[in-house]
């Protein structure tokens, strides 16, 4: 079953009026990059801005108008795609991005570089994932803030609150 939940909607139309409800399907491969961006609460950390490196070669990227999803192939229509400048990736308002047509059957090194981070917050270093030739990612090295898991990577950006204790004698 499919489940619908509603983040607003137009509630003045009277009862003999319609909604119109339209739906987009998007299929995202497993050997596609979902990115979830959220604070040290879990909390979704929106607007955050990547680079995706490949062999050490900001990647160009096209973004799909209407579902958002970011290509690293050029899929040739400029109708349903827009090309992304200097290739950065934004996070929605829910902390996602996701990146499609990574897999060609060969292994491939990549780094995820943040741009930036909102106010408040401390940059992520670099994380380096290869993608295997079946198409399954690894990270490459250890990282505390950072998961991936069966192409989903979750990157926890730390704020940048100093806490202080304070004690009286």
């Amino acid at each position: 079953g499919v489940t619908v939940v509603a983040k607003s909607y137009n509630n003045n139309v009277d009862y003999t009026g319609y909604q119109t409800v339209n739906f987009f399907n998007s299929y995202l491969s497993k050997k596609a990059l979902d990115i979830f961006k959220v604070d040290d609460s879990g909390e979704p950390v929106p607007g955050v801005t990547f680079k995706l490196m490949l062999e050490g070669q900001t990647l160009p990227l096209w973004k799909h108008k209407e579902t958002g999803v970011y290509y690293i192939t050029d899929p040739q229509d400029t109708v349903n795609y827009e090309s992304v400048e200097n290739g950065l990736i934004t996070v929605n308002d829910s902390g996602h991005a996701a990146v499609a047509g990574m897999h060609d059957g060969s292994v491939k090194n990549f780094t995820l570089v943040e741009q930036s981070a909102p106010e408040g917050y401390i940059k992520s270093g670099d994380i380096s994932f290869r993608l295997t030739a079946n198409g399954t990612m690894e990270l490459v090295g250890t990282y505390d803030n950072v998961t991936l898991t069966d192409g989903t990577m979750h990157v926890v950006n730390n704020s940048a609150r100093i806490k202080i204790k304070v004690t009286k004698n």
